[in-house]
Formats: structure tokens, C-alpha cells, sequence
């Protein structure tokens, strides 16, 4: 049996505290990388010749992680993709513990001692694009299909991701720090920002193309344009949790929306900042019916439901977030709802 994907298990994480499954002793590894490439983990756990812990979720933390596991002696290991969530661990070790992970495996338990470990910054590269002091884009949008990303909670600190970080439109919303280094205008100071954009370009394995708002931050005071000037620089990111004051998740009804044709924008989600996946439950007689319909991935942060029949609001939606959290937004579209249309809901991740 190889590792299963606990995000895309039925019920993973659902009421789950801890989200740790934990096997018996160790490998001691310098440095464990799980990369936003999709793969690259295990390689330190092919020599060991015991089970291995797997550290899915940490709340305090509010990152996935994954470390290879087997299930007893003489199983193969098996490779799993990291899902895009992009963290190093250095020194790790694990003591023999217990944990809980809800899948068809039925594996549940408490957690008894937890592994060690330190959490380090990744090597990127970073460019800038638009006006000098702007959010990126001139229209103060992108492809994630945010609005007045000068605005708050944007305000001008957003970068396009590349592959790793945009990963399709799948990474719209999630938010990292930043600091520059090895220029002599770099202040050294971690800066925040959201993936709001995509640059391809292949710079680097990970790159950010910042606003020049968010690039000019990362300088020493008055040495903004000067850093600005330096074109392509190096820089580390860690990704961290997302935070919204006043905020909770906002839908917008996108143009071109019609009675069988519903495309919906998702924005301002804390913690993680990405959605995963939206689900639609229509109403009957202005009640719901009780039935979720997947929505498709349409672009960016933007889902869309096609119906060869006419869909009878009011909508509740539903969404997911990278660790499997759901939100439930009841109703939260009326009836009467409009084409390029805010409607704030009265739910967010906490």
C-alpha cells in the first residue's frame, strides 16, 4: 500500500485536531524538501528500514508537510507528490507516537510525542513589473481575477507566482513572506504578500514577479528605486497563513453570468488564502434543496456551474481549502442576484 493523498480521501481532516498519523522511530534527515514541483520528498527515508512518521497538517504552523512512510518491514517506499505546499525542514527527528488520520484506512489515535523540527527559508528569485510604486497590473487586476488589488486587503503587495506558486490558478489567494538578499539596498525585513498574478517566464524554479509596491518594500529606507533598479534579484519565501481583519469570504458574480451560466470569483479567505474546490446547492421555492453539484475550475480564483436548465437561486456555496477545511456560505447568493455583483458571506477560515 503506498501514501494516499489525505486531502482527496473522503473525510480527511474533517474534525480532525491534529491530522498527525505516526509509525515507530525515524529518519534522521539534514534536510527534507517538499517542493511545489509536485515530488522531490522521500529521498532521505529510502535507506531507513523502519516505519516513518507522516506529519500531515500543524495547526500552529498552518502548513502540510509530508515525510514517506511505510506500513512494515520489507514494503517498498513509495514517492507522493507534495501537493504544492512548499516548506524545508531541517534536522528532523521523531520519536514513537500516535496520531490521527481520517481516511478509508481508519487509522485514529492521539498523539502521544511529536517530532522536532526547524522551518527555513527557500532560495527564489524576484522581478517586478507594472509602476514603480503600483499593484502590478494597470488595471489593478491579474490573473487570478481579483479586483483593485491596490485596495485593501491587497494593498499593492501581490506577486504573479510561476508554476510552483500559481500552480494554475490553484495557488490565487495564498500568501508568503519575502526578504531580499545578497544586494546591498536590501533591508532584510520579511514582507508579506499574496499570489494574485502568473509570470511563466523561466527565471528561476520558484519566481515572483512583484508590484513594484511589494519589491521596493523589501529595501532599506529611501533605497526603494535603487533596489528597484537591480532587475532580478535574490530572494527567500516561506509561505504563511493568510489575514484578513474585517473580512470574511466574498463571492463575486462574474460578467457574462446568465440563468445557465454561473461563474463565481472567491476571494478573502484567511489562513491558507486558496480554494480548492466550490460546490453549488440551489434552492426550491426559496428553500435549499439539500444537494451539493460540483462547480468546474473555470481560471484563476474563478468557478463556474453550466446548466442546460435554468438554475434557481438562492445559492449556498460551498468551499474547500488546501488542508480540507469546508465552509459552508448558505444562501449567501439571492435569488435575484446580478452580474458583476459583490455578496459578502458571514463565513471565513479560522
Amino acid at each position: 500500500m503506498g501514501c494516499l493523498d489525505p486531502d482527496l480521501e473522503a473525510g480527511a481532516h474533517r474534525g480532525c485536531p491534529w491530522c498527525l498519523v505516526v509509525a515507530r522511530v525515524s529518519c534522521r534527515a539534514k534536510t527534507l524538501r517538499f517542493g511545489a514541483d509536485k515530488g522531490d520528498i522521500c529521498g532521505c527515508c529510502y535507506p531507513h528500514e523502519g516505519d516513518v512518521v507522516v506529519l500531515l497538517f500543524v495547526p500552529n504552523l498552518w502548513v502540510k508537510t509530508l515525510v514517506c512512510f511505510r506500513l512494515g518491514y520489507g514494503h517498498a517506499w513509495r514517492r507522493f507528490p507534495s501537493q504544492g505546499i512548499v516548506v524545508e525542514l531541517r534536522g528532523m527527528t521523531v520519536a514513537v507516537a500516535v496520531g490521527w488520520w481520517q481516511s478509508p484506512l481508519n487509522y485514529t489515535g492521539s498523539l502521544a510525542k511529536s517530532s522536532k523540527a526547524s522551518w527555513s527559508w527557500l532560495p527564489a528569485k524576484a522581478t517586478w513589473y507594472g509602476a514603480p510604486t503600483g499593484a502590478g497590473p494597470d488595471d489593478n487586476g491579474g490573473a487570478c481575477g481579483y479586483k483593485h488589488t491596490n485596495q485593501y486587503p491587497f494593498m499593492s503587495m501581490t506577486s504573479c507566482g510561476n508554476e510552483p506558486l500559481f500552480k494554475d490558478g490553484m495557488g490565487c489567494g495564498a500568501c508568503y513572506q519575502i526578504r531580499c538578499v545578497n544586494n546591498k539596498a536590501c533591508s532584510g525585513k520579511p514582507e508579506t504578500v499574496m499570489i494574485t498574478d502568473m509570470n511563466y517566464y523561466p527565471v528561476a524554479k520558484y519566481h515572483f514577479d512583484l508590484s513594484g509596491t511589494a519589491f521596493g518594500a523589501m529595501a532599506k529606507p529611501g533605497q526603494n528605486d535603487k533596489l528597484r533598479h537591480a532587475g532580478i534579484i535574490d530572494i527567500q519565501f516561506q509561505r504563511v497563513p493568510c489575514n484578513h481583519p474585517g473580512l470574511n469570504v466574498n463571492f463575486h458574480v462574474e460578467r457574462g453570468s446568465n440563468p445557465n451560466y454561473l461563474a463565481v470569483l472567491v476571494e478573502f479567505a484567511n489562513r491558507e488564502g486558496t480554494v480548492v474546490q466550490m460546490d453549488l446547492m440551489e434552492s426550491r421555492n426559496g428553500r435549499p434543496t439539500g444537494y451539493w453539484t460540483a462547480m468546474r475550475h473555470s481560471w484563476g480564483a474563478i468557478w463556474r456551474m453550466d446548466s442546460r436548465r435554468r438554475l434557481q437561486g438562492p445559492f449556498s456555496l460551498r468551499i474547500r481549502s488546501e488542508s480540507g477545511k469546508t465552509l459552508v456560505a448558505k444562501q449567501v447568493i439571492p435569488a435575484n442576484w446580478k452580474p458583476d455583483t459583490n455578496y459578502r458571506s458571514n463565513v471565513q477560515f479560522r
